[in-house]
């Protein structure tokens, strides 16, 4: 099983979207900046007492980047 070593987008894009990614009574969030690599990616992740779960990581969608541009 590799690892997988991120730095969280708001502290390397300061122009990041957030927002309600929630699904089957659990509560997440999803993440839209650029990453280090200079992609813009989409992360999900819940938040699980003092520990972060990423759900999904990827890279953005067109409509995804719209919401991005626009925003």
């Amino acid at each position: 099983m590799g690892t997988l070593c991120f730095a969280h987008p708001t502290t390397l894009d300061p122009f990041y979207v957030s927002g309600d990614a929630s699904a089957n009574d659990e509560e997440r969030e999803f993440i839209l900046g650029y990453s280090l690599a200079e992609r813009l990616l989409l992360v999900v992740h819940v938040e699980r007492g003092a520990r972060t779960r990423v759900i999904s990581a990827r890279v953005a969608t067109r409509t995804e980047r719209r919401l991005y541009e626009q925003s």
